[in-house]
């Protein structure tokens, strides 16, 4: 069996787990009854020599080694610890951890990616909760790897064209099907940056290397070789490095549902190993705008709001912050398939309540001293505050305004 596995190439080897992953969904079905106990104990046998074999080469692979920690009290721990966290976007990650941000394809998960990579490389700070507010204005500039699966140079281009920032360094992708393979290739990227400057790497997108990471063996291999990684970028090079993995959810989301970790369906050791998880998910307010959601960070309390962000493409493609709100009003209104409701007003605009509706109908009706005439639907949406498109759909009903008890939604 040994022989057989050197023999593989990465590609035949993730088809072969494939293949008896697929045997054992074939011995579920009813009409195939025989001999399969013995079927299913024969594959069985199969994967777990080829897991050990895969592990033992794994581990023979790692270039470091985990030494013994000190037997000590939690006053020596704390007094021996120096260090203080240094925090990134006010709070939202700290320097050294691993994060995950996920989301269904097409919400954006990319562009707010390299968003936050320029971010980094210039020292800025999003401010995308008010509740992290942990950092100052600005942080120092950090050396960024982007490791890009899904953009090519010419979209990269297009997008960000008249951008500068000398220290984000876009790359290329490892297409081997093999975790060790790729981390060899993040190593020679780290050895280009001088020793002691911070680094953060970005991996866009995560289901696009190795055997996909769908199962729990191929992301607790992955998380062992960052910490491997880590480990060496610390003791041999001085340096601490921060990783965000941009991945797909692998199953869709039901449409006006809140967004869970339970939406990302790949190998849940992605998830439940990450220092924070971030999700990006739709809106009521249109195809352009969604939400950033915190639904795990363990240096800090979950925020009770969520970050509603508008995709602008000036100066370049990016979200702006455009207020922070419950999910569930973020969620409000959505339709129960696909196609967006018709309610698309904008977050920033209050929304009338029921007596407002029928007094602004009663002010549309009577005679504005300074022109003689009715008052026009302009005058009124400025009395108001609102759009005058506003004024035409509270009027006709296809906008439907809140209960006089309820707060209006700014």
């Amino acid at each position: 069996m040994s022989r057989f596995y050197d023999g593989l190439t990465d590609s035949v080897f993730c088809a072969v787990k494939e293949l008896i992953r697929s045997g054992f969904r074939v011995l579920r079905v009813p009409s195939v009854t025989k001999k399969r106990n013995a079927i299913e104990a024969r594959l069985y046998q199969i994967e777990y020599s080829l897991v050990d074999l895969e592990m033992k080469r794994k581990v023979e692979d790692f270039t470091f080694q985990q030494s013994m920690p000190s037997f000590r009290s939690l006053d020596e721990t704390l007094s021996s610890t120096s260090e203080a966290l240094k925090y990134l976007f006010g709070g939202l990650m700290v320097e050294g951890g691993t994060y995950v941000v996920f989301a269904q394809k097409g919400q954006g998960k990319s562009t707010f990616a390299m968003q936050m990579a320029l971010a980094l490389a210039k020292g800025k700070d999003l401010k995308l909760f008010s509740e992290y507010n942990r950092s100052a204005e600005d942080i120092s500039p950090h050396h960024v790897l982007y490791l890009d699966y899904e953009l090519s140079a010419i979209q990269i281009k297009e997008r960000y064209r008249g951008v500068s920032a000398p220290t984000l360094h876009w790359l290329g992708t490892c297409r081997s099907k093999n975790t060790s393979d790729c981390m060899k290739l993040m190593e020679e990227y780290l050895l280009k940056i001088p020793e002691g400057e911070e680094v953060v790497v970005f991996v866009d997108n995560l289901t696009k290397i190795g055997c996909g990471y769908s199962q729990p063996t191929e992301a607790k291999e992955l998380y062992a070789r960052l910490d491997g990684l880590k480990h060496t970028q610390k003791n041999k090079h001085g340096r601490t490095l921060t990783v965000i993995l941009v991945t797909h959810t692998q199953k869709d989301v039901k449409p006006g549902a809140p967004l869970t970790q339970n939406d990302y369906s790949g190998a849940q050791d992605i998830i439940i190993s990450a220092d924070g998880v971030f999700a990006i998910g739709p809106t009521k307010f249109g195809n352009d705008t969604k939400y950033l959601k915190v639904l795990n960070n363990r240096n800090a309390i979950e925020p009770d709001t969520v970050s509603v962000i508008k995709h602008v493409n000036q100066p370049y493609s990016r979200f702006e912050v455009v207020s922070e709100m419950s999910e569930a009003d973020a969620l409000a209104g959505r339709a129960t398939s696909s196609i967006l409701s018709s309610e698309k007003e904008e977050p920033k605009y209050p929304k009338l309540t029921i007596s407002q509706v029928e007094e602004m109908r009663t002010r549309l009706s009577q005679i504005d001293p300074e022109t003689g005439k009715n008052f026009t639907k302009k005058k009124v949406a400025e009395f108001y505050h609102i759009p005058e498109s506003y004024v035409k759909r509270y009027k006709d009903g296809s906008m439907k305004p809140i209960p006089d008890h309820e707060p209006e939604i700014g």
